[in-house]
């Protein structure tokens, strides 16, 4: 994984004498073989500056101030490097790091293949994504695909086709050495027939090979509250509404209903109102969630007030002061008739 270490570093001046910019100065080398790293990239980004080191590994970083900075140094296929530096600097003297080692980032690769689970037959062109990793690729012809350059930490692997069902997997790495992952031989399972709901539909839906992967995206980046489905599994609701009773400023009436409240402008009043739904990417105007059963959902995420809610939601005329929630199905199948 990367390392990030917090280290204070203080450099300590006689009082009456003003501080003045200076550098940063220092020498990068690789922590087993103790070799120069030259190309290394330090920067502070709080004070947009960086540089690299050289040849022999030594790098000098101008622009540095006193008072509290956090230093970064990264190369490509070492761990990040970084320290936070309580910093206080005399007339034109510079800042000493030392040696700086860098622990080697090992990385791992995922390979495999992926058939029909009915007529065993390899299939072509079905999408694999990695949103941890940025890394989306395809099978070939023959039905097989590997992933390279897969660091330390958690990811979710996520494969869809066109006409199968969702398969997505999450796996913990701890890549201490170069390691080979076999996934052998992965079975889609075909969808069946469709029944939704009647609803009425505004707007349009987002590219199935995208849904998951954005969804993991925001689940990181947004301020709403997000359900996996492992959380709903773990739950284990008897109505897709009730996973909502713990979000803050919601109400669960009866019928699946989900109402907010929200305040008069002037007035410190509140009028209470609907919070509006999205069904894999659709705004649906069903006044509930509970037409999809709770089994049925592979994501749903939740966003209370219009400010927090994330542009591919917004539509033109659509009132989401309330909130919204979206919800991502497995299996269309699975909504209930």
């Amino acid at each position: 994984m990367h390392r990030y270490l917090t280290t204070a570093f203080l450099i300590f001046v006689p009082l009456g004498i003003e501080s003045q910019e200076s550098a940063l100065v220092g020498l990068v080398t690789d922590s087993i073989t103790g070799a120069a790293l030259p190309g290394a990239r330090i920067s502070v980004p709080d004070l947009e500056i960086e540089s690299r080191s050289g040849q022999d590994g030594t790098f000098r970083l101008e622009g540095i101030s006193s008072g509290e900075i956090v230093v970064f140094v990264t190369h490509a296929d070492y761990e990040v490097w970084a320290a936070r530096l309580q910093v206080s600097l005399e007339q034109g003297g510079d800042v000493p790091l030392g040696r700086i080692t860098l622990n080697r980032a090992y990385h791992a690769a995922f390979f495999g293949s992926i058939a029909d689970s009915v007529s065993g037959e390899p299939l072509a062109g079905v999408e694999i994504s990695m949103a941890e990793a940025d890394i989306h690729e395809t099978t070939g012809e023959d039905g097989t695909f590997r992933l390279e350059g897969i660091r330390s930490g958690e990811h979710t692997i996520i494969i869809r086709q066109i006409g199968y069902s969702v398969w997505a997997q999450t796996i913990a790495l701890d890549v201490t050495q170069p390691m080979q992952v076999d996934f052998g031989t992965i079975a889609l399972n075909p969808t069946g027939a469709v029944r939704l709901a009647p609803i009425t539909v505004e707007g349009e839906a987002f590219r199935a090979s995208t849904i998951m992967t954005d969804f993991l995206h925001r689940m990181r980046t947004e301020k709403g509250t997000f359900f996996t489905y492992e959380d709903i599994e773990r739950t284990n609701p008897q109505q897709t509404s009730d996973m909502l009773r713990s979000v803050p400023g919601f109400n669960v009436r009866g019928g699946g209903r989900i109402t907010s409240r929200r305040g008069t402008a002037g007035l410190q009043s509140f009028t209470e109102c609907t919070v509006q739904y999205f069904v894999d990417g659709i705004h649906v105007t069903s006044t509930s969630l509970d037409v999809i059963m709770p089994r049925a959902i592979a994501g749903m995420e939740v966003y209370t007030g219009s400010s927090t809610i994330p542009h591919v939601f917004r539509r033109p005329r659509l009132d989401a002061k309330c909130g919204i929630v979206a919800i991502w199905t497995k299996d269309a199948s699975y909504v209930r008739p």
